[in-house]
């Protein structure tokens, strides 16, 4: 994702956009992803290659498998474990136990959101 951004605004005449309105946006599953990738860019210091981003409908929320087991209807338990968050990451386990944002959006820190674009 930061080499795309890189190289759209190394080559933005070529493309003939404007390299200082570049956002990111997705709905749904793509703000879950565009929200990830925002957090990459603060880690990595390069917020300031989008100008912001838009999540629409996005999925950051609390996960089922959070709920309290008596808290969740019948029809919706079939759901629990059903994304495959291990997928999504090298070190799942790490990741999982420390509540690590890139797996868990809603669990980014004040000093961590302060470095989105």
């Amino acid at each position: 994702m930061i080499a795309a951004l890189k190289y759209f605004k190394e080559n933005a005449a070529e493309f003939n956009i404007d390299d200082t309105k570049l956002i990111l946006g997705g709905g749904s599953g793509g703000a879950y992803t565009v929200m990830v990738a925002a957090i990459l860019l603060g880690r990595e210091n390069q917020s300031d290659l989008v100008k912001s981003m838009v999540l629409i409908c996005p999925m950051l929320g609390r996960t089922l498998e959070d709920a309290p087991a008596d808290q969740v209807p019948e029809w919706e338990k079939s759901f629990i474990n059903c994304i495959p968050y291990s997928l999504l990451v090298d070190d799942f386990d790490k990741k999982h136990k420390n509540r690590d944002p890139l797996l868990y959006p809603f669990e980014i820190s004040v000093e961590e959101a302060k470095k989105l674009p």
